[in-house]
């Protein structure tokens, strides 16, 4: 009876240390498991935050040919962003590290609006394109008190209205280009020599549209209609959903204001004609195209 008391007694510490020991393993693993997927995402900021501060770092290099009298505040941000490129490559995967240097990414974005942001001295132009359109609002509100025969004239207005709150560029032009290990950028015309294509153009000032961040979408498609620099990702073009080359966030503050996007090819570049799209709000609102030899 005694024996028997026993090994009872070893069999129920044998299935609780089995179930002990799955319980660890099972532990383990999910500790495991959520620890590589935590390492992971971090990863993932750290490359957006280092590309990030790489396309700002081309796009101030590309505005010391563009802008004058302000080298040394762009050498200044430059050199600030090189400073955080060598800190974001050296610094340790944590939740506190990648919000600290996104905080630092959102700054450099604001400041660089900021110099960006061209000057605008035409006052009398402005006051008029305000008076313009609130004398517009007041007349649609007029036509809305009028009889049926105003109907047509009221729907040009609108329409007319709304036209004329769209953005537009001027001075759209796409090149090859050759950025060098230091950073500098080199017009190129021979296709073999390109590693990105330089998208840049003025939004036009208008005063009718909103104020506030715009998505631009560029599309740029090779000799044989390829889309270069193809992504997975997609925007919305009158109901369907279109693969785009490369995209940027602006601001717009209804003023004019220069905007370069840099496509990164995917494969060798083919000799011949590139066509350039240009979309923002739903709509297409430039185009051209260039060639490389």
């Amino acid at each position: 009876m005694s024996n028997d008391s026993g090994t009872g007694n070893l069999k129920i510490l044998a299935a609780i240390l089995a179930l002990s020991i799955v319980g660890l393993a099972f532990y383990t693993f999910s500790y495991y498991k959520e620890k590589e997927a935590q390492t992971k995402k971090l990863l993932i900021e750290k490359q957006k935050i280092k590309a990030d501060l790489e396309d700002m770092q081309i796009m101030y290099e590309e505005a010391k040919q563009t802008l004058s009298g302000t080298n040394d505040e762009l050498e200044r941000a430059k050199q600030t962003i090189a400073d955080l490129q060598q800190q974001v490559s050296n610094m340790e995967l944590s939740y506190a590290m990648v919000k600290k240097y996104r905080a630092e990414v959102m700054k450099l974005r604001k400041e660089k609006r900021e110099l960006f942001t061209l000057a605008d001295s035409l006052d009398k132009m402005n006051q008029q394109l305000i008076t313009e359109r609130n004398q517009a609002s007041s007349d649609l509100a007029s036509y809305k008190k009028k009889n049926g025969e105003l109907t047509t004239e009221k729907d040009k207005v609108s329409k007319s209205l709304v036209e004329a709150m769209k953005l537009s560029t001027v001075a759209l032009e796409a090149k090859g280009v050759h950025v060098k290990g230091n950073g500098k950028i080199e017009d190129v015309e021979k296709a073999k020599k390109a590693d990105k294509i330089r998208v840049c153009f003025k939004f036009a000032r208008n005063f009718l549209a909103d104020a506030g961040d715009r998505t631009v979408y560029a599309i740029v498609k090779d000799p044989k209609g390829n889309l270069v620099g193809k992504t997975s990702e997609t925007f919305s073009y009158r109901g369907e959903d279109i693969n785009y080359s490369t995209k940027r966030n602006i601001y717009f503050e209804n003023k004019t204001l220069d905007v370069c996007m840099f496509v990164k090819k995917n494969s060798d570049l083919p000799v011949g004609k590139y066509l350039v799209y240009i979309y923002v709000d739903g709509d297409q609102i430039g185009d051209t195209a260039f060639f490389l030899n």
